[in-house]
């Protein structure tokens, strides 16, 4: 292809890079008469992607002057394998930092549980969107820090669902529900993640008289609940919420078949999954649920339990 320029290259090998076709992608970059940035970057890129870290990091190593995006694209890709500290040591020698880049060792801190270097990374930046603040309240929440929240909470003005979500959370897991409560009331509109947080929050506390009166009465309600009585190993609130369930699906019948093998009654458990009327509970939703229920045979009767179809 001699009468090609760089950019017909480039586009060609950016198509295969795309694909995942990374071998086709290196015969071509071995042809290529030269290289630029833009090149090596979607090495590096379909590298990273399919996890080839040591390949990336040759082509790294190999780059004439690596970009921020090539920066950021090594530092993310060190993230998802879970290599915080090569991942750290990369981006402590970036020229420059994007937001992205940061926002990725936030996560990336977050996920580890470093809410140190969380913080060093969240004061650096140097500017904070919705995203890095919802990160960093996340971070603070799953740990219970409710005065780190509710600072972050009254410096963001611009909140979204999943800003609230983290709220909520942050509160549920310092124990105060009537704040989650009140963050619930003030968020302008709630997904199943607010519903599921709040009422499993109420739930695991056993507070269970104030779930049944705070909430609509809607499958995702019913099943959470139904879902939180079952650590008790007492059947009869799951039975009692099971019985009063206008519409049931899969997770329904999973659950209560659950609470039944978790009280030692299989033989209900055999005679609900029996009862599983074919016309309003479809074969996979039932084969899900026969799979519940074998599981729950085999951890009463010590033999090996099901396995998935792959």
């Amino acid at each position: 292809m001699p009468d090609r320029d760089i950019v017909s290259w480039a586009s060609l090998l950016q198509a295969f890079v795309k694909k995942g076709d990374l071998s086709s992608g290196k015969r071509l970059f071995d042809l290529m008469p030269r290289w630029n940035v833009v090149v090596f970057n979607s090495m590096i890129s379909g590298f990273a992607n399919l996890g080839d870290l040591s390949s990336a990091e040759s082509m790294f190593a190999w780059i004439p002057e690596a970009t921020l995006v090539t920066w950021t694209t090594m530092v993310a890709a060190f993230c998802e394998k879970g290599l915080i500290a090569r991942a750290k040591d990369l981006f402590s020698k970036m020229p420059e930092r994007n937001m992205l880049a940061c926002t990725t060792m936030l996560e990336a801190f977050s996920l580890k549980g470093d809410l140190t270097e969380a913080k060093r990374v969240f004061d650096s930046m140097p500017e904070w969107d919705l995203v890095s603040f919802t990160v960093m309240l996340q971070a603070y929440g799953k740990r219970g820090h409710l005065v780190e929240c509710i600072r972050l909470l009254q410096t963001m003005h611009e909140k979204d669902v999943v800003f609230y979500n983290a709220v909520i959370s942050a509160f549920i897991n310092a124990g105060d529900l009537e704040g989650a409560k009140s963050r619930f009331d003030l968020c302008p509109e709630w997904d199943i993640v607010s519903w599921t947080t709040l009422i499993s929050g109420y739930a695991v506390a056993r507070y269970f008289d104030a779930v049944e009166s705070f909430f609509a009465r809607d499958t995702m309600t019913w099943n959470t609940m139904l879902a939180a009585y079952v650590g008790d190993r007492n059947i009869s609130r799951p039975k009692t919420t099971f019985y009063s369930m206008k519409e049931r699906d899969t997770i329904s019948w999973n659950v209560i078949l659950a609470a039944y093998s978790q009280a030692g009654d299989l033989e209900e458990a055999r005679r609900l999954f029996s009862a599983m009327s074919p016309r309003s509970t479809s074969l996979t939703e039932k084969s899900e649920s026969l799979v519940q229920y074998l599981t729950s045979q085999a951890v009463m009767t010590s033999i090996p339990a099901p396995m998935h179809a792959p």
